[in-house]
Parts: structure tokens; sequence; C-alpha cells
């Protein structure tokens, strides 16, 4: 036990001059000595237990002790440093010789490769020869490099092209197959140096990647020079002319050049506008020659008009860019459909009327819709044939009779042709309605005493060609003539004698449905209108109450009197 206690004594010493110069540094820095702590425990001892060296310290004064808010004044006064962390960077080497070895290498492939030659090195060799170039501030002159050996592979095209003798197609041809085996290769020398265009070209505004830098190249050098442009937009519009006019043509080959051209950005300049000026002439020509001149019907025509929009739609979605659809669209709109809108009608509308052709009315009616002003045209003309037709079936005097049912038929019938063809167009309803408003009403008079006798003809109780229902709706259909007339009281005069004799002879069809119509014509025109027709309804209702009630009494009489003479 006394080696354990020797041995913890020192350490206690310790601990006690530890104390003693901590809190000595503490009255130096606070200059207060009269504010006393708890004492610092000791470590590893049990609170409670007395200190094996309590009787060494015991007559030892206490320290004083510091407070710690001034300390933490202190600490706050002193914000703490940020420590940076510096990036190590090592900087390689080269060898000497690397710059020619590797620079030769590079050459070598690019020579290759637009030669259409195998590459000696590797591509991961190569990749890592331009990656470390680049690295060591070469990048400059590796793209001088490379912008060198692309052009001087272009001029030697561009020569070859120039000289050229052979026909438009096989000029094309040659011309695609370089154009496709240009791209191949520019394909594979970006992917070796792809490290200049990252390190190098696009980190400068002025310097452009590789494949944008190849195709200027291509444009400057190839494509537009005077005799290749010449015969390049010379070909693509001979192969579309000869695709429109029905001759078999290499799509593929269309496609390819025109794209060709949106690559390097002459796809307005070299195509587009040469294009949309020949379709514009082109369907011109074909408007007239067609409709004027060959005189063809004018279904067949709209028929024609159709096929040749799916033909040009489907160019669009085969090469052409969407940019150019909306003024291609409106040259084969304008020519084969807004410059003989007035042909088209007078020659054609009235036919297709009178023959409900509603697929071919459906067809003008689309077509239409893609002219400016078209479909006003259309309407008019709609209207003014309903005018004529109506006023035919109104002026016939030798055929007043049917007048009613005729204007009734032919009203439905063109209900039904626009419902089917024009859409329900609410343009073409309200013709319609004009239309009918001016025919009904060319006879001051007559057309209302003529509906009122339809009427009358249709309640009588002879009439049995029509069911209840379908009495129902013809008086639906007969409303919507009587509304149209200007003189709804000569049709109250005519009608209500009319309704009176029914009533009194008791030739009515059905209660149900004369109270049908008066509940129609009191919805249209007030109750006003309609009140002395109901009072003959209620006249009718008492007299036959009287009637029976008079019966009765007979009856009764007549009984009280036999019994009177039997007794």
């Amino acid at each position: 036990m006394l080696p354990k206690a020797k041995s913890s004594s020192p350490v206690c010493d310790e601990d006690t001059q530890d104390d003693a110069s901590v809190n000595g540094r503490k009255r130096s820095l606070t200059g207060r000595e009269d504010i006393n702590l708890s004492k610092r425990p000791f470590r590893g001892r049990s609170p409670g237990k007395p200190s094996p060296t309590s009787k060494s310290t015991a007559g030892r004064p206490k320290p004083t002790s510091v407070s710690l808010s001034g300390m933490a004044g202190m600490v706050r006064s002193r914000p703490p440093k940020a420590l940076g962390i510096k990036r190590l960077s090592i900087t390689k080497t080269l060898p000497d010789d690397y710059h020619g070895r590797s620079w030769s290498d590079l050459q070598s492939a690019l020579d290759a490769i637009l030669s259409q030659k195998s590459v000696e090195a590797s591509q991961e060799q190569l990749f890592a020869h331009v990656k470390n170039m680049c690295s060591h501030k070469m990048a400059p002159k590796v793209y001088e490099l490379v912008n060198s050996v692309i052009r001087a592979r272009t001029r030697r095209e561009a020569v070859l092209f120039e000289s050229m003798t052979v026909d438009n197609d096989l000029f094309l041809r040659r011309l695609n197959d370089l154009w496709l085996q240009y791209c191949q290769e520019i394909l594979f020398i970006r992917s070796i140096f792809l490290s200049l265009d990252k390190l190098y070209a696009n980190q400068l505004p002025n310097v452009h990647p590789i494949w944008e830098m190849s195709l200027n190249l291509f444009r400057e050098n190839v494509s537009t020079t005077p005799a290749v442009r010449k015969r390049l937009r010379e070909g693509l519009q001979d192969l579309v002319l000869r695709e429109r006019n029905g001759e078999a043509v290499d799509r593929s080959l269309l496609c390819s050049l025109v794209h060709m051209t949106m690559d390097l950005k002459t796809y307005v300049d070299d195509f587009e506008g040469l294009f949309l000026t020949a379709t514009g002439a082109l369907y011109e020509e074909e408007g007239m020659r067609i409709l004027v001149t060959n005189n063809l019907p004018v279904p067949e025509y709209l028929a024609h008009v159709e096929q040749r929009l799916k033909q040009e739609q489907d160019r669009l979605v085969s090469y052409l860019d969407q940019s150019t659809r909306k003024p291609l669209i409106e040259k084969v709109d304008g020519n084969l459909i807004g410059k003989h809108i007035a042909t088209i009608l007078t020659r054609g509308l009235d036919e297709m009327l009178d023959q409900n052709r509603h697929r071919d009315l459906f067809l003008l009616f689309t077509l239409f819709t893609r002219a400016d002003g078209a479909l006003d045209c259309l309407c008019k003309a709609f209207c003014d044939y309903a005018k004529r037709r109506g006023s035919a079936i109104v002026m016939n005097t030798d055929r007043e009779s049917s007048m009613v049912q005729d204007l009734l038929d032919l009203k439905e019938r063109l209900d039904l042709i626009i419902v089917d063809a024009f859409k329900n167009s609410d343009k073409f309803l309200s013709a319609l309605r004009e239309a009918f408003e001016t025919v009904v009403n060319r006879r001051s008079n007559k057309p209302a005493e003529l509906i009122a006798k339809f009427v009358d003809l249709k309640l009588r109780a002879g009439n049995k060609e029509t069911t209840e229902e379908e009495l129902e709706q013809l008086l639906d259909k007969i409303m919507v003539l009587f509304r149209l007339i200007r003189g709804k009281d000569f049709f109250e005069a005519f009608y209500q004698t009319s309704l009176a004799k029914r009533l009194l002879v008791g030739k009515s069809a059905s209660v149900d449905s004369e109270k049908s119509m008066l509940s129609k014509l009191k919805a249209e025109c007030g109750p006003g209108y309609t009140n002395k027709m109901e009072g003959m309804f209620k006249d009718m209702e008492l007299s036959k109450d009287i009637s029976a009630n008079f019966k009765v009494v007979c009856s009764s009489t007549v009984y009280s009197n036999v019994v009177n003479l039997v007794h």
C-alpha cells in the first residue's frame, strides 16, 4: 500500500503546482484576485473521498480563481483565423523531342484520315498527344495545324468539282458522297482533338470548335464557289420539279443535299428561295391550265388540290425545314384555291348542293378555310343558293298547295348539309336563316295563309299519315317557318278560323296536338296572341258540360213522365 501512496503524491503535487500556475496566469490577465471559483477537481478521484495528499497540502493557501466571463470577452475579441489549403501543383515536364515527335504523329494522322487511309498511331496515343500539348500552351499551334490541313483538303476538292463536266444527277451524287465522307472524317478528327475543343476553342469567343470550323471551310471552299453553287441550285430544283411531275427520283439524295445546306447555313439562299418561287409559278400555271383551260369538273379539281397538299406535306416531313411550312402552304393555297374562288363557286357549288354531295362539299369547305376570304365567299354563295331555290318554290303559284312542304324539305336538306359538310358552322346557319327569312316574305301574306292551312290539314282527324310523335316533330319544323314570317297577324286570323271549324265540327285529330300547337304559339308570341284560341277550348268544354247536364235532366224528366203514365 505504501508504494502506491508514494507514487501518487508526486502526481498530486504536480497538479497543485499546475493549478497555482494557471491561477497565477488568470490573475495576471484579469487583475482580480478577490473572485473565488470552485477548486478544479483532480482526475480519477471519487467525489466525497479525502485526497491522499490532503495532509501535505493542508497548510498551503488556496489559489485564487479567475472569472471565466473575463476570459470569454478576451476570446471574443480575437476571431479565429481561417486556414487556407493550397492545391499542390506539380508541373510535368515533357521530353525535349516530344514536341516534334507528337507534331509529326498528329500531322500524319490528319493526312491519313483525310485521304481515307489507316492511321498508324492508336487513337489513345493521339488523344494523349493533343491533351499534353494543350496543357503546355501549344493549343493555338495545334488548332492552326488542324485548320490548315482541313483547308487544304477542301480546296483540293473545290478544284476537282469546278472542273467536272458530268450531268447534274451524277454531279449531285458525287457532291453528296464527298459531303458524307467529309462528315465522317471530321467526326473522327474531332474525337482525337476533343481536348483541343475543351481546353482551347470553347474557352475563347472568337475561336470555333473543330466541327463548326470544318463546316465553315467546306462552305467557303466548296459549296459556295460559283460553279458548284450554280449546279447545286439547278440540280436540287430539277429534282423537286421532276418529283412533282410524277417522275421517280432519288429522294434520299435530295434529302441528304437539302440537309447539307441546312448544316452549312445556306438553306435559305441556295434552296428555299428558289424552291418557293418555283412552287408559286408551277401551281399558278397548273391551276389555270386544269380548271380554266381544260375545264376540269370542280369535284375532280378539288380532289387534285387535296392530293397536291398531301404531297407537299410529305416533302415537309421528308426533307424540308419546318420554317418552310407556312410560306409553302400559302403558295399552294393561294395559287390553287385563292385565285379561282369565283370559278369554283360558279361552276360547281350549285351542282354539288343539288346532288347532296356531302363529301365534295366538305372538301370544298376544308380547302376554302385555308385561303384568305374564301370561306366568306362560300357562305355568301350558299345563302344565294338557298334564296334562289326557296324563291322558286314560293313564287310558283301553280304549286301553292305543296309550298310549305317543299320549303320544309329544302330547309331540312340544307340543314343536313351544314351539319355534315360545313361542320355546323354558325356562320352558315345564320346565312340559311337570312335566306329563308327573305324567301317566306317574298309574297307578303300568302305564306302566312298557306302555313295556317298546312297546319289545319295536318291537325284534321282524317290525317292518318303520321303518328303523334311525327306530328309533334312536324309542328316544330313549321314553327321555324312561322318565326320568319312577318305577317303573323294574318296567320292568327286564318288559324283561328280553321281551329274553330275543327272544334265545332269535331274533326280535330288530337286535343293534345291542338294544345301543343297553342303552347308553341304562346311561347313564341306571348299569351295575348293565343288568348282567343284558348277561349275556344274553354267554350267547348263548357258546351260539353252543359250538353251533358241537359241530357241528364232530359232523361230524368222522361223517366218521371213514364212512371206517371203507368200509375
